[in-house]
């Protein structure tokens, strides 16, 4: 059996970060990942907040 050269394959399996909006699949980027998840967690934190003051 050949040697695979992909060392992908060997390695730790790849990590797909994507969404659905428009019917669209768009595959985000490491930085993209992180801007986009920190951008969710302050608008979490922001909707807790407003939570809290009713």
């Amino acid at each position: 059996m050949a040697k695979s050269k992909n060392t992908q394959k060997n390695g730790k399996p790849l990590k797909v970060v994507f969404y659905m909006r428009v019917g669209r699949i768009e595959q985000l980027s490491p930085e993209a990942q992180k801007e986009y998840l920190g951008i969710k967690t302050e608008e979490m934190k922001k909707e807790e907040f407003r939570k809290g003051e009713n």
